[in-house]
């Protein structure tokens, strides 16, 4: 039996010196293993962060590209209204079932109604009534020829008749599939935007 004195502490040791030298040498490779698993998972953690970084980056980067993009896309849109709202002729965007997605100012001036109130209506409720109904014919030609043009008879919000030289056009997307429908009308009795809208045809 050995006496050892540790921090003050008497310690007796039952154990030979070999069976010591042997507990010391698995503790410290015990420490060593530790050591190196945590070294490994030091290295891991900075491989982590380091990934994470160059991620949040690209991520970031992205999402700036994307931003602009749209701020981009907005100020285009807003430019193209601009333009649409400077035009003559009354200006109207539709679904392919006929439903009002946007309005420009002359087609306010034109039939009284503003572009919110004319938004989400079907084009035959708005412009149309039991005395002028809406040419179902119409809407058969633009989607077999992907054009329609013609004299058409509308009421006004007030209850006015007008009649109008109209242009009706399926928009497609880049794959060459419907996508909406644009529709210029131009008022009979206003001969410079006729002529114009003939022109253009």
């Amino acid at each position: 039996n050995r006496k050892v004195n540790f921090q003050g502490k008497s310690f007796v040791l039952n154990s030979t010196r070999g069976q010591i030298l042997n507990f010391f040498l698995s503790l410290y490779e015990d420490t060593l293993r530790k050591n190196e698993q945590l070294a490994r998972a030091q290295r891991e953690l900075q491989y982590v962060n380091e990934n994470l970084a160059r991620l949040v980056n690209e991520r970031t980067a992205d999402l700036s590209q994307e931003v602009e993009s749209r701020k981009k896309a907005e100020e285009e849109s807003r430019e193209r209204a601009q333009m649409l709202d400077r035009a003559q002729e009354a200006i109207l965007v539709m679904d392919l079932d006929g439903v009002v997605r946007y309005s420009n100012r002359s087609a306010k001036n034109l039939y009284g109604w503003s572009e919110p109130e004319m938004k989400g209506r079907h084009i035959s409720l708005l412009l149309f009534d039991d005395k002028r109904p809406f040419p179902i014919e119409l809407m058969e030609t633009l989607r077999r020829k992907g054009e329609w043009v013609g004299e058409l008879h509308q009421v006004t919000m007030g209850g006015q008749d007008i009649k109008v030289m109209s242009s009706w056009t399926l928009v497609r997307d880049d794959q060459q599939r419907p996508r909406s429908i644009l529709c210029i009308n131009a008022d009979r009795m206003d001969r410079r935007s006729v002529q114009g809208m003939i022109l253009r045809s």
